[in-house]
């Protein structure tokens, strides 16, 4: 491990202000927090890939040209937003909530004091996911509740990328492989991990700054760069002052299994990370980035247009290699938008989902297995899209089959019509394209989610 003393000079950061609307729709979503049963009859409304504030990745397939103008936003408050959780195996009764005892026990020790080592989940999506506004605000009620154990997977070289607890400055250019990386073949090298991409230096000035929020984590920053190195290839990486070339000559370390190497670093929070010095054409998978102090992280490996066959084109042996070495006590699965936009039958859904449990189960067997279905979207009129109904039905009748929990994100946004009633709020939650959601509908949904979390390990305390 390579140490790197503090430097003096804290960044200052901007704290996150939120108006006062905004704050009245998360107060809502955790009182009214409510957990119903999910029959075969349950009906959930269409949604699709997430949208970043300025996105600049691959955009997911386009529905129908738009028939309607949005409507005109109105002053009224936002809607009242009603989480539906549904415990795995049989279906659940009325006020059942979400089952995650290998979660909750992690967090019951955590909690307590009793354990040294984080609580980690990895979160796989689509670009709900990649946007990483839903998902920071989960990884930050978690960590206001539990401790923030830092951000966790970030990745490095896609400049169009966010990540809410890291702060990333690119220069020059990189290539991205897989492309586009939510293709679902399986050609060419798919030793991915279950990161999903990687990034290669297409110019010797190509540069990555990585500055964390030190509000999302405590103590020391332990950095896990992850990489591979063709023969002849180089690069220089420095946290803070201390500098060091990585070559061939470089001790790293290795999980069995995969042929993604590991570099550990550690410094402060106020010192930035910096990867440059590129030659050759080195092979970068992101990194880790976890507080010495433990803590809830929470890893997100979201790509804009991907599905659960997305991440079935991986290879099997690598993605299970990769997550049996991050040791996840829970594994979020949200997909669902994009293929609600396929010309599939949505039974189709439910076989790619199986395959995608069975691997995730080959590298955390002793994980809890978390399915989170898509939100609503509006069809060219602004009604519901259907397809997306019957998407979600299929998610939560396997994910009770495979023993997985299910949580109804369109159901936390009120049902029917809830996304042209979200584009109506102010502010506003969701977009006029119909698919993906302002910052502040991103964490609405999040805020939905930590709830059902945080209210199903509080339900369960103690028995």
């Amino acid at each position: 491990m390579l140490r790197v003393e503090p430097q003096s000079g804290a960044r200052s950061r901007k704290g996150r202000a939120l108006n006062s609307n905004y704050r009245s729709l998360f107060v809502a979503l955790g009182a009214l927090l409510v957990a119903a049963t999910y029959s075969r009859e349950g009906r959930l409304e269409p949604a699709r890939s997430a949208g970043h504030a300025a996105p600049a990745r691959p955009r997911p397939p386009q529905p129908p040209a738009r028939s309607a103008q949005p409507p005109a936003p109105a002053s009224a408050s936002p809607p009242t937003a009603v989480p539906v959780a549904t415990s795995s195996a049989a279906p659940a009764a009325s006020g059942d909530v979400l089952s995650l005892p290998a979660f909750e026990r992690a967090l019951a020790l955590l909690e307590s004091k009793k354990r040294g080592d984080h609580v980690r989940i990895v979160w796989l999506g689509d670009s709900h996911t990649a946007a990483d506004f839903l998902t920071g605000e989960v990884r930050r009620k978690l960590g206001e509740r539990f401790g923030p154990g830092g951000p966790g997977f970030v990745r490095l070289g896609l400049s169009s990328y966010r990540h809410e607890g890291v702060k990333l400055v690119h220069e020059g250019r990189f290539r991205i492989e897989p492309e586009p990386p939510s293709r679902r073949s399986t050609e060419g090298d798919t030793a991915l991990g279950f990161e999903g991409m990687r990034a290669i230096p297409a110019d010797p000035r190509a540069r990555v700054e990585a500055h964390i929020d030190a509000r999302g984590v405590r103590g020391i920053v332990h950095y896990e760069l992850l990489f591979e190195l063709p023969a002849g290839a180089s690069f220089r990486v420095a946290v803070g002052s201390t500098k060091h070339l990585i070559d061939a000559r470089t001790h790293v370390t290795s999980v069995p299994g995969s042929p993604i190497v590991r570099l550990g670093l550690e410094g402060p929070p106020s010192d930035a990370l910096e990867l440059g010095g590129m030659s050759g054409a080195p092979r970068f998978y992101g990194m880790f980035a976890e507080g010495s102090e433990p803590g809830v992280v929470l890893d997100t490996s979201g790509i804009d247009g991907a599905r659960v066959a997305t991440a079935l084109a991986w290879n099997a042996d690598v993605f299970a290699a990769e997550l049996r070495a991050r040791r996840p006590d829970l594994v979020a699965i949200a997909y669902g938008t994009n293929e609600a936009f396929d010309n599939r039958r949505a039974e189709s859904i439910g076989t790619d989902l199986t395959a995608l449990v069975e691997r995730v189960r080959r590298g955390a067997p002793g994980a809890d297995c978390l399915v989170v279905g898509p939100p609503d979207a509006a069809a060219p009129d602004f009604t519901s899209l259907p397809h997306v109904i019957e998407i979600e039905a299929v998610l939560g009748r396997t994910a009770a089959r495979l023993g997985c929990a299910f949580f109804s994100l369109r159901a936390a946004m009120g049902g029917d019509g809830s996304f042209e009633r979200w584009l109506r709020t102010s502010p506003q939650l969701s977009r006029g394209d119909r698919i993906h959601f302002t910052p502040a509908g991103y964490a609405a949904l999040g805020d939905a989610v930590a709830a059902a979390l945080t209210g199903a390990y509080d339900a369960h305390k103690g028995k």
